[in-house]
């Protein structure tokens, strides 16, 4: 490609496989799920940000921390307390 040579035969090579997904709906199925895991990246995004300003939500995040690291609340019992208090969960 440096040289300016395989330009043409990449191309081709790429119009070829779109018309394979676009022949077989691959296309709209790989796009539905890339959708799908770019809501799922943003949902998270989102609460991690709640999680990161300052107010009750954080508070109780870093409470819930130190009973998990005090032995007083499992991981899973201290995510569901804070969801549930997010109206989450």
């Amino acid at each position: 490609a440096s040289e300016g040579k395989g330009i043409r035969e990449c191309f081709d090579a790429i119009a070829c496989h779109r018309a394979h997904l676009q022949q077989h709906a691959l296309l709209e199925t790989l796009h539905a799920r890339r959708q799908g895991e770019r809501f799922d990246e943003l949902v998270l995004q989102y609460l991690r940000q709640s999680l990161q300003v300052d107010g009750v939500p954080k508070r109780s995040a870093q409470t819930l921390k130190q009973q998990v690291a005090a032995g007083e609340l499992s991981p899973r019992q201290a995510a569901r307390r804070l969801l549930a208090s997010l109206n989450l969960g």
